[in-house]
């Protein structure tokens, strides 16, 4: 396949911003707040991207101007792609655009980007590596590349509302982005056949129960997508569940599959690009959430958006090349609930709690703007998991970036952000908790010591990694400069407040099993100017 002319951006007014995206098109469905952000900033968006991408953005008229990568072909070698990226930069140097946004930790996005002559740029301006602690990039990029490599379990921050942060919010636009009306309430459901790889796909019998389960409670058709490949799976379940089911899967272009989510009452998948364009087209998901993916990073961003995640003890794993020969998490997932799940969003009712083997999360805004995941009925925490301790951290931890990550928010109240991970009675949660206490006291303690000394304090208190991991990466030692010195004194004092919680959740908990009462917690809400 040949490589797409680049456009022509000889009509274009300075003072555009170009956004480069070389990842997948749920990358790219996860990228529109950014898009939204830059679009209010400047009027003109441009997009620089892979044809694959391209014929998203275009389908879905997603951005004003689009600017495709050449590919190198074995036919041509290097000689015959260097004419077509020497004409790319011409381009880029010739749009006249005032700020570029790289959304990629990768070398060749980083070279486009300098060689575009921006004098603007926000993101990924040169790639983080993975050995190296300190000097890095600071605020919104380097937390990305942190929590990747953290304890991922614990990560609480959704991409999109990390790749719109890339980009400094302005005061005088909206925040929020305006998105098409959801789909009308008597129409089929669509349900999608897999993710990207094995590791985000149900199993073919896990399809099935849930279609069936879908549309005995709620008397609607399924409509079924999926990649061309696809086809002969959704003929041989369409010929097991009977009436009432169609088979899309691979008849669709980009802009009918948009048509068919904008006309549809649900969509339910796994983490696809059709859950993404559900959600921002205002329609209600449930999205199925095991293996490597997670909701919380990942998750449907807008409208109705519940995820029903696995609760197997190696979720979540390493995703795609994680080396797991069973992959039984595909197998988990019950129609029943999931049925019962459909039904309460289309008939307007609560949810139903989770369960042994599933966690049922609602997503909200949060903390001002940004996406939070609730977790539906009583989550009847195992004896022995780390969940619950995983629930608690996570939410502490996510409070601690969200002081000290650039932007303006006001914080939801602690009470609020741990509202529905129960009572904390658990001497095993209770202990780890106070484990995460010492390390980060510790820590701070330590924050003027070597490299070498704070990691030593990481190898004896691993909980604590999330937060250490993110403050290496990003260089958090003593400097000579006023700004490093500004910047040290705002992470001893959101450290200090990290510690302030965690003693107030202990706290709690110690005086509820005292009087025999469940917990509670004052919390109020933090404003934090970056």
């Amino acid at each position: 396949m040949g490589s797409p002319v680049p456009d022509t951006f000889s009509d274009i007014e300075a003072g555009g911003t170009l956004v480069i995206q070389r990842a997948r098109p749920g990358d790219l469905l996860q990228s529109l707040p950014l898009l939204q952000r830059a679009r209010e900033h400047s009027g003109v968006v441009g997009l620089l991207c892979s044809p694959e991408i391209a014929s998203w953005v275009r389908e879905l008229s997603l951005s004003e101007r689009i600017m495709t990568l050449p590919g190198v072909h074995p036919e041509e070698g290097l000689s015959g792609a260097y004419p077509k990226w020497r004409s790319l930069v011409g381009e880029l140097r010739g749009g006249h655009w005032k700020r570029a946004v790289h959304l990629n930790n990768d070398a060749g996005g980083v070279a486009i980007l300098r060689a575009s002559g921006v004098m603007k740029r926000y993101g990924f301006t040169r790639v983080t590596g993975r050995e190296s602690f300190g000097g890095s990039l600071p605020g919104w990029p380097d937390y990305l590349v942190s929590s990747a490599r953290g304890l991922r379990q614990k990560s609480r921050l959704h991409l999109s509302d990390i790749w719109r942060e890339f980009l400094p919010q302005e005061e005088t636009v909206s925040r929020e982005p305006s998105r098409q009306s959801p789909g009308s309430l008597s129409a089929p459901v669509v349900l999608v056949l897999s993710g990207r790889s094995v590791y985000r796909s149900p199993t073919e019998e896990t399809v099935v129960r849930i279609l069936e389960s879908v549309m005995k409670q709620t008397g609607r058709p399924v409509i079924l997508v999926g990649r061309p490949d696809e086809w002969e799976t959704g003929e041989r379940i369409r010929r097991l569940s009977g009436d009432g089911v169609r088979n899309m899967a691979g008849k669709t272009s980009i802009g009918e599959l948009d048509a068919l989510v904008g006309e549809s009452s649900l969509v339910i998948s796994p983490d696809t690009a059709t859950l993404h364009l559900a959600s921002w087209r205002g329609v209600p998901t449930i999205g199925l959430f095991f293996g490597g993916a997670s909701p919380h990073e990942t998750g449907a961003r807008f409208g109705r958006r519940i995820s029903i995640v696995s609760r197997m003890d190696c979720y979540p794993c390493g995703g795609e090349g994680s080396g797991c020969q069973s992959i039984e998490c595909r197998e988990k997932f019950n129609g029943d609930l999931i049925g019962k799940i459909a039904f309460s969003i289309l008939e307007g009712l609560p949810l139903p709690a989770s369960s042994a083997d599933l966690l049922v999360l609602e997503g909200r805004e949060g903390d001002g703007g940004f996406n939070a995941q609730e977790i539906s009925g009583d989550p009847l925490w195992r004896d022995g998991s780390e969940e619950r301790e995983s629930a608690f951290s996570g939410a502490l931890f996510r409070r601690f970036f969200l002081r000290i990550l650039p932007g303006k928010r006001v914080l939801d109240p602690l009470s609020r952000s741990t509202a529905s991970f129960g009572e904390l009675s658990d001497e095993k949660t209770i202990l780890s908790l106070s484990r995460i206490r010492r390390g980060i006291g510790l820590y701070r303690a330590m924050m003027s010591s070597s490299v070498e000394r704070r990691v030593s304090v990481v190898n004896e208190f691993p909980g604590i990694w999330p937060v250490a991991h993110h403050l290496l990466l990003s260089g958090d030692g003593p400097e000579d400069s006023g700004e490093s010195l500004s910047c040290s004194g705002r992470l001893y004092g959101a450290l200090s407040l990290l510690l302030e919680e965690i003693d107030e959740i202990l706290d709690s908990a110690m005086s509820g099993k005292a009087s025999g009462q469940g917990s509670f917690f004052r919390g109020e809400g933090y404003v934090h100017a970056g």
